[in-house]
């Protein structure tokens, strides 16, 4: 396994379920030194991991040179963008096992996948949508769709569009429209 340290806190932070929500540091040094043992650990007590690092591959994370693979802060945790979810997933066999991968949504998230998907396939966006009337739909269907209104802006409102996406981007019923409609989303 020849991984950066940044591209092992991606890893690490898609493990803990990062791709939907966000993760706090702390959780993400403790799975980034499950993965690479002792990568992240202080030089002279070697039984302690050096937050200072893992947080510094987070910040490096965020930046474009380096895939940003990440948004977020120690402040309000970590969460993955598009990028780091596509490199997570490509990525995450070769530091784990299937079983660890299978096995790493919560049974909270599982069972919000699960809600959030039967909201969205009732969504009137979603309903004209497969009916083929993709320039019919409004802004408010769409932000409906999201989950989204005129006061979430910003940070908030690219975290709410980018959890659909990477919870059901890949979805064979849902993926293309997730796609397309967050593409249609007014700014604000």
């Amino acid at each position: 396994m020849n991984f950066s340290n940044t591209e092992i806190v991606t890893i690490a932070l898609y493990l803990l379920g990062g791709d939907t929500k966000s993760i706090d540091t702390e959780h993400i040094a403790i799975k980034a030194d499950e993965i690479s043992p002792g990568r992240f650990r202080w030089k002279i007590y070697e039984e302690q991991i050096n937050l200072a690092s893992v947080n510094k591959r987070l910040w490096d994370a965020k930046k474009d040179k380096y895939g940003a693979f990440v948004t977020g802060s120690e402040k309000d945790g970590w969460f993955l963008t598009k990028n780091g979810v596509e490199f997570a997933k490509e990525n995450v066999n070769q530091v784990v096992s299937n079983k660890a991968y299978e096995n790493r949504l919560s049974n909270q998230e599982i069972k919000w996948r699960k809600n959030e998907l039967n909201r969205l396939i009732s969504e009137p966006a979603y309903i004209e949508f497969k009916k083929g009337n993709y320039d019919k739909i409004t802004n408010r269907e769409i932000e409906s769709f999201f989950r989204l209104n005129e006061y979430i802006t910003g940070k908030n409102r690219d975290e709410k569009i980018q959890r659909i996406i990477n919870a059901f981007g890949d979805d064979p019923e849902l993926g293309e429209v997730v796609r397309k409609l967050s593409n249609k989303v007014p700014k604000r």
